[in-house]
């Protein structure tokens, strides 16, 4: 009776696409429906609810595991998972904001080759649009600190060279001192700070990825911690990004170098500070864990496995003496 799940579950992945990651209630993309009639259109005589990031993902992810229980294979593009917390994760074939990336394992040698930090990761898309796409890499922990801040190793672009061999009389934390002290234009240096913090000052200077995860600049983050709104452990600070023009993330999907993924907020912040209580301040991480974790929560766990038949686990350009990146 009615449309079965999968047809369900196509539907709201489209509506999905259209609307962006606000679902119904947010913005909608340029030109998406742009043949829909300019009516308001009502059901049943009754407006029907408007939906927020959160609850618009939560009933893609629910669409996903009803299906999966009914035995519909992989609907939405693989399994569906949930956690004793009521968080989620699910596969999907969308790439928008606030999507995570794994590295893929279907390629004979992947990243092993070449651009290694991307060996098994973990990547937040902070912006998605048909120009640009932008994420930060989740699951490297650097040993670097500046001030009492750990940084983490977000990507290969406007990284500033901090995780390369610093200058034979400049330590790492010298180097970053002096790149913070000059414009970000002219330092090369861009650094971006996760969050989820609730007040009004926090949120005012922020800008959100996903519901409950927030973004902000580092000199933001400075200025709550100064100003008494917040302390230090509260951000994830991570230096350098990932960006990809336009198509260029998604022909890589089509390439089978990327698994794409969905999870809240719970699920991206449990794997954060569970790598920053794992991961000694001294030590750098691989990430692999986290990787792993996440590759079983969508389904992917045989995949996980089996890659470490080809491929040695441990990312091989993680090894820069002076991130203790290894």
């Amino acid at each position: 009776m009615g449309m079965g799940l999968p047809l369900l579950l196509a539907s709201a992945l489209a509506l999905g696409a259209a609307f962006g990651p606000g679902g119904p209630g947010g913005p909608r993309r340029p030109g998406a429906l742009s043949r829909a009639p300019q009516r308001r259109l009502r059901l049943c005589q009754e407006e029907p609810p408007k939906l927020d990031d959160k609850d618009w993902r939560a009933f893609r992810a629910r669409l996903v595991a009803a299906q999966q229980a009914e035995g519909g294979g992989e609907g939405g593009g693989g399994g569906a998972s949930t956690t004793s917390e009521g968080g989620f994760m699910y596969a999907t074939p969308l790439i928008e904001q606030g999507s995570v990336i794994l590295g893929g394992t279907d390629q004979e040698f992947g990243f092993a080759l070449r651009q290694q930090y991307f060996h098994k990761c973990v990547i937040l898309l902070l912006s998605h649009d048909d120009g640009f796409t932008k994420g930060i890499i989740l699951n490297r922990p650097s040993a670097l600190t500046l001030d009492g801040w750990r940084l983490w190793f977000g990507g290969d672009v406007a990284q500033g060279g901090l995780f390369r061999k610093a200058e034979p009389w400049k330590t790492i934390e010298e180097r970053a001192s002096a790149l913070l002290m000059v414009s970000a234009a002219s330092s090369g240096l861009e650094m971006v700070c996760l969050h989820s913090l609730t007040s009004e000052a926090a949120r005012r200077l922020s800008l959100p990825v996903i519901s409950g995860v927030w973004q902000t600049s580092f000199e933001v983050a400075k200025s709550l911690v100064d100003d008494g709104e917040a302390a230090k452990e509260d951000f994830c600070v991570f230096a350098g990004y990932a960006g990809w023009g336009p198509t260029q993330l998604q022909g890589e999907v089509e390439r089978d170098s990327w698994f794409l993924a969905a999870a809240d907020s719970s699920v991206l912040l449990q794997e954060l500070l569970q790598q920053a209580r794992e991961v000694p301040t001294n030590r750098a991480g691989d990430g692999l864990r986290t990787w792993d974790t996440l590759m079983e929560g969508i389904g992917k766990a045989e995949q996980a496995s089996s890659s470490l038949q080809h491929y040695a686990r441990r990312p091989a350009t993680l090894s820069t003496p002076a991130c203790n990146l290894r």
